[in-house]
């Protein structure tokens, strides 16, 4: 799993595809998906980087959908 440190603060620079932003596999668990987001809110709180957490959690939202549908 990716360290929230090793992400820059640039949204745009930023990996898009969800699985590799959070650092895991593509077809991770819920309880590993539910780790990473909450390793990356912990950086990029909302009140502080609104712009970073609509990111995390859209991509969040993504990887919940994808485990869903195994």
């Amino acid at each position: 799993m990716r360290e929230p440190d090793s992400l820059p603060t640039d949204p745009d620079d930023w990996p898009h595809d969800p699985a590799t932003l959070f650092g895991i596999e593509p077809r991770a668990e819920e309880a590993t998906i539910r780790r990473a987001y909450l390793k990356l809110v912990r950086r990029f709180k909302p009140d502080t980087h609104p712009q970073q957490f609509q990111l995390i959690r859209q991509a969040y939202e993504t990887l919940l959908a994808r485990a869903a549908s195994v």
